[in-house]
Formats: C-alpha cells, structure tokens, sequence
C-alpha cells in the first residue's frame, strides 16, 4: 500500500515498481568508502588529537549521508500501476515531489528504450507511456526488465476495458428496468419476441437444427 495517491472508489494498487538496485551501487561502494578510508587510519588520526577526530568523523558523516540518501531516493521515486492508472512519483530533491499520472483507458503507446553496454546486460531500461491525447508522456528510467512491466500493463488495460463494457452492460440493464413501466402494449410485444427468440437460440445446442 502506498501512501503516494489516494485511491478512488474501487481503484486498487496492481503493483509498485522502483529503480533497479544495480544502478544505485556504486554510490553505495561511494559511501562506503568514505566510512571505511578513515577508519583504516582511524589510530593515526585519534592520535592526531582534535583534527583527527573531526576528520574521522566527517568522513564517517559524509559516507552515511551518501547511504542515505541514494537509499532515500531510490524509494522515493516509484511507478504505480492501479487498476485505473499509472500514477509517477519522481523526487528531484528532498523537499521537492512531483507526481504525475495516465488513465490506463488513455494510454495510446507503451515503448521501452535500453541503450549502452550495461542496460542490455543486465536488462533494465527506461520505460515511456504516451497518451491518446499526447498531452502528457510518462517516462520511468532504470527498470529492470522493462518488457515484463509492458506485458504487465498491456495486462491491466485489458482488464479495465472489459470492466468498462461490463459496467456499461450494466448500466443499459438498470435503464432498461426503469422504463418498463413507460412502454407501450406494441414497445412490451417487441421486446417479449425478442427475449423469447433469444432464450429459442440459447436452448437450441451447437449443431442441433431446431425442429418447426
């Protein structure tokens, strides 16, 4: 559950996608080396007196702010995919959020692009929504296996539409139930034959002629 968006009436979170890890390493293997570098002079510099201490702790401070916040952002900036949308969270800074987001019914095109020599080999790359509109494009950078996350929300928007004809089906039926009563003799005998050569071609099996 993301506390990210709100959902509405029966929207519901399909899955919550981040930045693949491996891009973060070396920012880790960074900070960790700020932590670490000090510390292996760590008697040279206790014994350097005051200098040495703010030295080794500056550099201990210095490596676990790059661990936190590579860590930090690296949760911040998600994708969202709800049974109703795709929703982008993206932190360019720390007090700083932009969310952005598509109606699944309005996606147009879903492309993926990786590029270089990494991004193939470990199959990660960025992912872009464009929209039937083409006011807004949805671009998620660094996700692995981004042809799976195309398939996925292929998948949803299969999914939507069926529940919109669904729900459109339904709301003909509600209609339909409550101008029975304004229908005239002729309206009702129209509708009667039709209803019983509909149930005359359901009870009729496949491959059976109807006998006359």
């Amino acid at each position: 559950m993301s506390k990210k968006i709100t959902l509405k009436g029966n929207e519901e979170i399909k899955i919550i996608l981040y930045q693949f890890g491996f891009t973060q390493t070396w920012k880790y293997f960074f900070g960790l080396l700020f932590i670490f570098a000090p510390s292996f002079f760590a008697f040279q510099l206790i014994a350097a007196g005051l200098w040495g201490y703010i030295a080794l702790g500056a550099g201990w401070l210095i490596g676990l702010l790059i661990i936190f916040h590579t860590w930090f952002f690296s949760r911040a900036n998600q994708l969202i995919v709800t049974s109703e949308r795709l929703v982008d969270v993206s932190r360019p800074g720390f007090l700083t959020e932009e969310v952005s987001s598509i109606g699944v019914g309005d996606i147009k095109d879903i492309s993926l692009r990786k590029k270089g020599f990494w991004e193939n080999l470990f199959n990660f790359g960025r992912l872009i929504v464009e929209t039937s509109s083409e006011q807004v494009t949805l671009e998620f950078r660094h996700l692995y296996k981004p042809q799976n996350v195309v398939a996925f929300i292929m998948s949803v928007s299969d999914e939507y539409f069926q529940n919109q004809e669904v729900g459109n089906k339904d709301a003909v039926y509600r209609s339909f139930l409550k101008i029975i009563p304004e229908l005239s003799d002729d309206q009702l005998d129209v509708v009667q034959n039709l209803i019983a050569r509909q149930f005359e071609e359901v009870l009729v099996e496949p491959g059976e002629e109807e006998i006359i």
